[in-house]
């Protein structure tokens, strides 16, 4: 009776991490010599999709590891994972974490190189300039959008208490410039002086 064949990642393991711009190795263990080769792509959690934009990182078997550049236009992470798109299944590793100690977005020409053959990649990084739509407390750029925001609402609560005292005030001056009636001696006394008598 034949064993079933298993296979899972050597590398990356949990405590991998990867800079951009340097070597990285996939590795698998296959319990079985097994010659086929399979594509290597890197995904990301939560949404445990491939990273948008990324070619296959390159193909690896049971026999020949892969080894390549990571990609400078890969952003830092902690969430990063790869899956070999085996047989009929994906073969995913644990998670691992990618490191990018760039700051700046410039176009880049990487070269993949595995161990079992030779594959070009050619990634443009966007040059766009990043929009400020963080509205993340703790970035310094939303800090003065924040103070402008409050300040606004904290206008907003005055002007609307300063209407209500300006209208209560009104009312009052009202009542106060209202003349007084007084009846004259012997006319019906007030209806409340009537009620208190009885």
């Amino acid at each position: 009776m034949a064993e079933a064949l298993l296979v899972f990642f050597l590398t990356p393991v949990a405590t991998t991490v990867w800079t951009t711009g340097q070597d990285a190795t996939v590795s698998l263990n296959c319990t079985e010599p097994y010659n086929a080769t399979f594509p290597v792509i890197l995904y990301t959690s939560p949404q445990n999709q491939p990273v948008p934009g990324l070619a296959p990182l390159g193909q690896i078997s049971c026999i020949n590891s892969l080894t390549f550049q990571v990609l400078n236009t890969i952003p830092s992470g902690s969430s990063y994972f790869v899956v070999a798109n085996f047989s009929s299944d994906l073969l995913a590793s644990v998670p691992f974490t990618i490191v990018n100690p760039t700051t700046t977005s410039r176009a880049l020409t990487a070269t993949i190189a595995p161990t079992n053959g030779t594959l070009t990649t050619t990634s443009t990084a966007s040059s766009t300039p990043k929009s400020n739509n963080n509205i993340d407390p703790l970035n310094e750029d939303s800090k003065g959008n924040g103070a402008a925001i409050g300040g606004g609402i904290a206008g907003g609560v005055l002007a609307v208490a300063a209407v209500i005292l300006l209208l209560v005030l009104r009312k009052r001056q009202q009542r106060k410039d209202q003349p007084i009636t007084i009846k004259e001696y012997g006319a019906d006394p007030p209806p409340d002086y009537r009620r208190a008598k009885q």
